[in-house]
């Protein structure tokens, strides 16, 4: 029964640029190696990791990061996508390959494609994983994936360490809309 299937099995998409960022602000810099290296970043990204896998219990995980490239790729279309967004401090991008690094220590799956940001990596997950049967759950505190929202496909975010998880009937008692509505 495809229903028994869709309670039974989680996968959990994380969306590790955003998880990357609220670790770099969330944590003081103070947290450093003893060589001086810091890790802020890397601290809170498996803070978070931690708290969203122990919330869930997932069947399936997989990381996402974007690529260098996929941004550049995208910018090249519309010079305009993410103009408003500050220039990014030099720390947090140093502490990615630490990230990735324990990440494959831990035998967890990430990916970056040079062709595609990380959202978009995330709705195909997503789309694949409910495809198997799986529901899908991202985890971001970036409401864009709202627009993803369906049946089996929910966001979780995370804030002051409560998971919170948006379903289509929480966004529609929360902001009115269907979730399919949220990207107009």
């Amino acid at each position: 029964n495809l229903i028994l299937q869709y309670l039974e099995e989680k996968g959990l998409i994380i969306d590790g640029h955003n998880y990357l960022f609220k670790g770099f602000y969330g944590v003081p810099t103070q947290a450093k190696r003893p060589e001086g290296t810091i890790i802020n970043a890397v601290y809170g990204f498996f803070s978070l990791l931690r708290n969203i896998t122990t919330y869930l219990n997932p069947d399936y995980l997989v990381v996402t990061f974007d690529a260098e490239t996929s941004i550049d790729n995208k910018l090249a279309v519309n010079p305009e996508y993410k103009a408003q967004r500050p220039a990014t401090h030099d720390a947090v991008y140093s502490q990615l390959p630490i990230v990735k690094a324990c990440l494959d220590i831990l035998n967890i799956q990430w990916v970056d494609d040079r062709e595609n940001e990380a959202d978009d990596l995330i709705g195909t997950y997503a789309t694949k994983f409910n495809a198997n049967g799986i529901n899908a759950n991202i985890g971001s505190n970036d409401f864009d994936f709202i627009q993803l929202v369906t049946d089996y496909t929910f966001l979780l975010r995370i804030f002051h360490g409560t998971v919170t998880k948006f379903d289509r009937e929480t966004i529609i008692n929360r902001f009115g809309i269907n979730p399919e509505q949220y990207i107009e």
